[in-house]
């Protein structure tokens, strides 16, 4: 048997880390391919962290309500070691229990931090987030525009894995000094899409519609389709004009 990680994908080009909202299985529970494990929450929208291949899920090392870098380890599904080889996957060892919560009045112990590179983004492996900015650091920060969540990309070099100023100092040269591409056609496309949003009139043409029965017959409807259904099917069965 084999031990296969669950990890925090890469869930948008600008997202580095997500919330927990609802863990969908149990320990012990046999999970399908591509079945959604977790649901996550993002500053953009609900999304889902699912299965990579079939197995058992024996370890759940996530929290609800907890947020996690990406790359950040949820969790274990066990697989036959064929399946694995077969998919190409990495092994790892499960830990052997949950971690346990922080007491508030624990002293914080310190913690290394191995940075690793899921999907080419930069993240550090550690689930524990940001705890501590210095006065320098909010300073800078706000100068450069940036929230506590834009830290996890960085690596941090501090007590406990704390992002110091050097640290962000020292990411923010790497980012001036790497070469600047030119943009690809659907890059110009949308940014040329966005630039005509912002400088033509909106212009908003709209009829009102009496939905009474669509919506008495849905309440009725025990699988509660949704209006845009109502709306295929109207276009769908209506006669040629």
């Amino acid at each position: 048997m084999a031990l296969v990680p669950i990890q925090m994908p890469q869930l948008g080009e600008s997202i580095a880390e997500a919330t927990i909202v609802r863990i969908l299985h149990q320990e012990g529970d046999t999970v399908q391919a591509d079945a959604d494990i977790i649901e996550v929450e993002t500053n953009k929208a609900m999304m889902a962290v699912t299965a990579s291949c079939t197995g058992q899920l024996v370890t759940i090392t996530a929290e609800a309500g907890v947020s996690y870098p990406v790359g950040a380890i949820l969790g274990y599904i066990e697989v036959t070691s064929e399946e694995a080889a077969r998919l190409g996957l990495d092994q790892e060892e499960a830990p052997k229990r949950k971690p346990e919560k922080k007491r508030p009045d624990a002293p914080a112990k310190p913690q290394t931090v191995e940075p690793t590179v899921p999907g080419g983004l930069p993240v550090p492996a550690h689930a524990g987030g940001v705890s501590y900015l210095s006065p320098r650091m909010k300073a800078r920060m706000v100068e450069l525009g940036l929230r506590s969540s834009d830290l996890a990309g960085i690596p941090g070099s501090g007590a406990g894995g704390r992002v110091t100023i050097e640290d962000l100092e020292r990411f923010m040269g790497s980012i001036e000094n790497n070469k600047i591409t030119p943009a690809s056609p659907m890059r110009k496309a949308v940014a040329d899409a966005m630039i005509r949003s912002w400088s033509r009139p909106l212009a908003t043409v709209c009829r009102p519609i009496n939905l009474d029965n669509l919506l008495t017959h849905r309440k009725s409807h025990p699988s509660k389709p949704g209006p845009a259904l109502y709306a295929l099917r109207a276009l769908a069965i209506a006669p040629d004009r």
